[in-house]
């Protein structure tokens, strides 16, 4: 339900039809008339659906003719969506611009309907603030002003709320819609072209657009006028306000859900996976590249992605990351690779870093070192089996030496075990999963 206030019907038909020179009733025989939305079909349940009619049915709205003095007429005219690939569906108590047309199949007058009239110049619901059953539109008992019942007052009708239904009354299954008063609509610039939903989701075809309106946007501080940006939202500003009627700017850090393509602008946006860095893009210390330039400084051609979650799935085929520069992974926590198999092609591997190159160390081929320590250890071995059969010759006599026969016999004892281990393919210090050339 809303609740809305009188601002004199007439009056508001006239603001959304522009000026009328003969104020006139408009009958069904003038190519353009304005509907107030009193049902619309949305599925199979509706009373209104006719089987025989199929899914054409769907997007049909009900509604009665209002006149340019605001008189509405208790005649209900049907009329379905005007475009096949553009679906604009009104609510219950709005206005839409519906014009006449001869139906292929049958000889008599029919109706599409096209936009949907911003009574309010609201985002959300644009309803008129009499209930869809209302013919003799006598004024409320007390009228207020627009700022008054943004403030939180409404119209009292026989000192009840007037409230206004959006859904349909006669079909229960398709009353989805929840009125969200909170919905600001979107701030526009000169030369703008913007799709905008009833829940704060967005599309803006945009530019460079350098406003000294208190409500200047955030990607024009440098640039040309014209350069091109696409702005698509999901969600408005996590932060907004509650005045619904005060106009927004997209805001790339407090916004659900955006997208951001850019010619020529930069966006103050800072990469979440760096806020724990105290030496930001340290891993290219070593490289022979300068480090990235943030995404805030870059004013160049350039496509943000900003949620609380990303994924990237291909269900059937590859995912292809490419750069003719570099490719910067950042998290504040770890950045985990996990697959039956992993593959690194290059000709220079660095782990971990260190300002100072002569730090550097190479890593140790695995089977190359096996073999030597092998050798080593069997030259070890033999030199151990000497020791053990070393001979003492006191007064002359011939004696084991018995120190020597001790360390020599485990010396070779524990070599032999040493050798048996660097030859286990199984279980030997060598690793099952990593390789390298």
């Amino acid at each position: 339900m809303a609740k809305s206030g009188n601002f004199g019907l007439g009056a508001m038909t006239k603001r959304s039809l522009g000026s009328i020179k003969q104020p006139q009733t408009q009958d069904s025989s003038q190519s353009e008339i304005t509907l107030r939305v009193i049902d619309i079909i949305l599925d199979e349940n509706h009373n209104s659906w006719e089987p025989e009619g199929g899914i054409s049915q769907l997007g049909t709205i009900l509604g009665n003719q209002v006149s340019s003095n605001g008189t509405i007429s208790s005649t209900v005219i049907k009329a379905r969506p005007a475009f096949s690939g553009v679906t604009k569906i009104p609510l219950v108590n709005e206005y839409v611009k519906a014009s006449s047309f001869i139906s292929p199949n049958s000889s008599t007058e029919s109706f599409v309907y096209s936009d949907i009239i911003p009574v309010w110049g609201m985002v959300s619901p644009n309803a008129n603030p009499y209930p869809s059953n209302t013919i003799n539109l006598s004024p409320p008992s007390q009228n207020l002003s627009y700022d008054k019942i943004e403030a939180g007052a409404f119209n009292i009708v026989d000192n009840r709320p007037l409230e206004i239904s959006l859904n349909s009354e006669n079909n229960i299954s398709q009353n989805t819609f929840k009125e969200k008063s909170n919905i600001h609509p979107l701030m526009p610039y000169m030369g703008d072209l913007i799709h905008e939903g009833r829940w704060g989701n967005s599309i803006r075809f945009s530019s460079t657009a350098k406003s000294k309106s208190k409500y200047s946007n955030n990607w024009s501080k440098i640039g040309n006028p014209g350069d091109p940006i696409i702005v698509i939202r999901n969600g408005q500003d996590r932060k907004a306000n509650n005045f619904g009627a005060e106009p927004i700017v997209e805001n790339v850090f407090n916004d659900l859900s955006s997208i951001y393509l850019t010619s020529y602008q930069s966006i103050p946006f800072s990469i979440s996976g760096l806020k724990k860095t105290s030496q930001p893009f340290n891993s290219y210390i070593n490289t022979n590249l300068p480090p990235p330039i943030p995404p805030f400084s870059f004013n160049l051609p350039q496509i943000i992605l900003n949620s609380d979650r990303i994924v990237i799935d291909a269900q059937y085929n590859d995912v292809l990351i490419s750069a003719n520069r570099s490719i910067g992974l950042f998290a504040n926590s770890s950045i985990n690779l996990e697959s039956e198999k992993i593959y690194i092609s290059s000709n220079d591997i660095k782990l971990g870093i260190d300002v100072d190159p002569k730090n550097e160390q190479p890593i140790l081929k695995g089977d190359d070192t096996v073999s030597l320590l092998i050798s080593l250890i069997t030259i070890v071995k033999g030199l151990a089996e000497i020791i053990k059969h070393t001979r003492q010759y006191p007064l002359g006599t011939d004696h084991p030496d018995a120190v020597a026969l001790v360390f020599g016999g485990q010396a070779t004892f524990d070599l032999e075990d040493m050798i048996t281990l660097l030859k286990d393919e199984e279980n030997g210090i060598k690793s099952k999963f990593v390789t390298s050339i």
